[in-house]
């Protein structure tokens, strides 16, 4: 099953229902969601499903609509890709070379991600590919085809037992140099121990010289070290060599290490599960899982999909879905959550959602998808790279042809302070330790529950500083209760009864306080619904109208009602334009909600508010309840949007909410949360991030790590720029040697990478 999306400009909400019924007729769609008033369709097809075909039909039926794809998401694995710099070029090769919407080579997870409107062919394989070979003569993508030159490929590609080996030899030839007095076997010593560690370094040099990349880190590299033979210091150039080496393994160590160590935050997916059939128990692969399967899971196990328990209890370890520690007590009946972990006896579940659909699989994507979308900072290194290594180089040039020629200083020494130029002038540091310090903040806000979409959502986090709160469901519980019915004459059960057939079509939490009343409750297929939002609904039972909705409701309909005044949600009920009662229904705000906004100062937070699309009198208890100074109530989602807009002339925006009808203020705010695990999922598609739990406190937690992620950014930035800004200007002087220089290449790079994973050990 492959995804597409989709945004339909001057979409009308009329047209919606049509519009479902004409793309379900469409050849190889399965499913489909259409979001509301911002017209984005999402298509879950098989594989002979034509991408171009929801074109041809909107021009046929809706010609004032343009559909824009969005495109199809591919990601895969990179191979013996070791130079963050050479990404960012193979990542801009590839864009010039494709018209690809989306292009990102992270080197830090080592993934090729790339959004395309089209299908991906065996020949742009090969051509990606090709760009990587291009830039890096080693690297490939795992597009899991057989490439031409494969075999040979493999022969040349070195394992780190391999570059060990080199580099251990190396060092002792390096070693034996001191002790060796013979001339000759002193020179073939140091030749013999610098090819052995260099030769990768001379061969992508090469490569890349050919293709006129002349700022590249290799070249930069060989260039320095053949400067230092060319001026009668072999031992100086031998040990650039080694020290940029060591370097490089072990930041190639620790880069591995921090993306294992964060993807271990988000091992999340079971590969295989015990399905019941025939009444044998056997092993088969999740994937292979259809919806309304037996499926065992015993103790210690991870759930494989999502399911409904059908035999058993048990307690569960949602850590890794919702963030909570505290296990949760599931019984028949109960819904399991793919990721969780069964820790007492065995269960039994009926499979409700396939392999790919699972909760398990849509956290994962989303997460997945995060590093293509870059922060401000991600940006700037990309732009400040392409500008700053040719300013060094060109600078390095001038102080060793130049400045002999104004000073007194000998033409030998300002070559040698040129080199050190040279190799101090690499921006691996910076390349390699920003993206992956945001990966870690994603990573660790995995971890606690937190999905996020990307590292810009990060950064707009971090300069938050007016919350935003929808009222229902993320304020309060969202557990309406009715607790009276007012009658004009007919029986409490009678009025309860015509609103809960009226209400049976929705899934709003009013709605299913009221049909939760009704003893006996059955569905009717033949009743028929028109929703009108803000205000409440009109159905067709039994072939009379009966109507249930707030006051503007009734006024739209010019039906002659009393007004109630209590302060409580009121769902007033007509039928047939007569007014037959009022049924009022309770919220309870959460226990955790008061001491968050009390504490919400300190995390940066200068105003509160709220927007509700509830009664004001009850929008303004509710914020007296919680101290919050500003309250809107009865606002339609263009209203909320609309103040949302206002609010961002002052302040930085960020919007909790988990409706439907919350999706366009969501895309209005600086930075958006919906609280996926109750949430729908047209907010969840809308919002930057997602809670997985319905705990309020944790967008405190997500402030938090938001805030610490572009510290840490910020402190690698200023020290990486410093500590090189210093060697450069030593270098100048003479004061830094070529030890200093390699430092602050592969050391920085080191340290730099060091700070960034310190972010997943921080508790917050």
């Amino acid at each position: 099953m492959k995804r597409y999306l989709y945004r339909l400009n001057n979409f009308k909400k009329d047209d919606e229902e049509d519009i479902k019924e004409k793309l379900k007729g469409l050849e190889g769609v399965l499913d489909l969601d259409l979001l509301g008033e911002e017209g984005f369709l999402s298509i879950n097809a098989k594989d002979d499903f034509n991408p171009k075909s929801p074109s041809s039909l909107f021009k046929k039926f809706y010609p004032s609509m343009d559909v824009i794809s969005l495109g199809k998401s591919y990601q895969y694995d990179i191979n013996n890709l070791g130079c963050a710099n050479c990404a960012m070029k193979i990542e801009r090769l590839i864009n010039k070379s494709f018209d690809f919407l989306i292009v990102k080579v992270d080197f830090s997870r080592k993934k090729l991600i790339i959004n395309s409107n089209r299908d991906l062919e065996e020949k742009d394989m090969r051509k990606i590919n090709d760009c990587f070979k291009e830039i890096e003569a080693y690297s490939s993508v795992d597009f899991g085809i057989k490439d031409e030159d494969e075999d040979e490929d493999e022969e040349k590609e070195e394992s780190n037992l391999a570059k060990s080996a080199y580099l251990i030899i190396s060092i002792l030839l390096f070693a034996l140099s001191f002790i060796i007095k013979n001339k000759l076997m002193l020179y073939s010593t140091i030749a013999i121990s610098y090819l052995l560690v260099s030769h990768k370094v001379i061969i992508n040099a090469i490569n890349n010289l050919k293709k006129g990349r002349v700022f590249d880190e290799n070249f930069l590299i060989l260039i320095a070290s053949l400067g230092a033979f060319a001026i009668g210091e072999y031992k100086e150039a031998l040990t650039v060599m080694i020290l940029y080496a060591i370097g490089e393994f072990l930041e190639d160590l620790a880069t591995e290490k921090s993306r294992k160590e964060i993807e271990g935050l988000m091992d999340l997916r079971e590969e295989y599960a015990n399905l019941i059939s025939d009444g044998e128990i056997r092993k088969v692969e999740s994937k292979n899982l259809n919806i309304g399967d037996k499926i065992l899971v015993r103790p210690g196990e991870r759930v494989p999909v999502d399911g409904k328990i059908i035999n058993g209890n048990s307690s569960f370890d949602t850590k890794m879905i919702t963030g909570e520690s505290v296990p949760k007590n599931l019984s028949e009946g109960d819904m399991v959550y793919s990721a969780t972990i069964n820790l007492n006896s065995p269960v039994t579940l009926e499979v409700d959602s396939l392999f790919e659909d699972s909760m398990a699989s849509k956290i994962l994507d989303i997460i997945e998808n995060s590093s293509s979308k870059s922060s401000p900072e991600e940006k700037f290194i990309t732009k400040f790279s392409r500008v700053y290594t040719p300013t060094v180089v060109i600078l390095a040039l001038a102080m060793a042809f130049l400045m002999p020629l104004v000073t007194d200083i000998p033409f030998k020494d300002w070559v040698y302070r040129s080199l050190v130029f040279l190799v101090a002038s690499c921006p691996c540091a910076l390349v390699i330790s920003i993206p992956l310090g945001f990966f870690a903040g994603i990573g660790k806000s995995s971890s606690e529950g937190i999905l996020v979409k990307g590292s810009g959502v990060l950064e707009r986090a971090s300069k938050a500083n007016h919350l935003v709160f929808d009222k229902t469901g993320t304020l309060t519980k969202g557990n309406f209760k009715v607790t009276e019915v007012i009658s004009k004459g007919e029986s409490r059960e009678e009025i309860l009864k015509l609103a809960a057939m009226a209400e049976q079509n929705s899934n709003h939490p009013i709605s299913k306080s009221i049909k939760a009343e009704v003893r006996d409750f059955t569905f009717r297929e033949d009743v028929q619904s028109e929703d009108f939002r803000g205000e409440g609904l009109v159905s067709i039972v039994n072939g009379d109208k009966i109507y249930v909705g707030n006051e503007k409701l009734m006024n739209r309909f010019s039906i002659d009602f009393e007004e109630v005044n209590t302060i409580a949600t009121k769902a007033y009920v007509a039928k047939n334009e007569k007014y037959l009662g009022c049924i009022i229904i309770e919220d309870e705000i959460k226990e955790e909600v008061r001491s968050f906004i009390k504490n919400s100062e300190s995390l940066g937070i200068k105003e509160t508010s709220i927007l509700s699309g509830d009664n004001k009198e009850i929008t303004k208890e509710v914020a007296n309840k919680l101290a919050i100074k500003n309250a809107y109530g009865e606002l339609f989602p263009e209203d909320k949007r609309r103040i949302v807009e206002d609010l961002k002339k002052d302040y930085s925006v960020l919007f909790v909410g988990d409706g439907l009808n919350d999706a366009p203020v969501m895309l209005e705010a600086d930075v958006s949360l919906s609280m996926g695990y109750k949430g729908e999922d047209g907010a969840v598609e809308a919002s930057d991030a997602v809670i997985m739990n319905d705990d309020i406190s944790l967008i405190g937690k997500f402030l938090k790590i938001s805030k610490k992620t572009l510290r840490v950014v910020r402190q690698n930035i200023i020290f990486a720029l410093l500590f090189k800004l210093i060697v450069l200007v030593l270098g100048f002087f003479g004061k830094a040697d070529m030890a200093i220089a390699i430092f602050a290449d592969t050391g920085v790079a080191l340290l730099a990478i060091l700070n960034a994973v310190r972010i997943l050990f921080t508790k917050f």
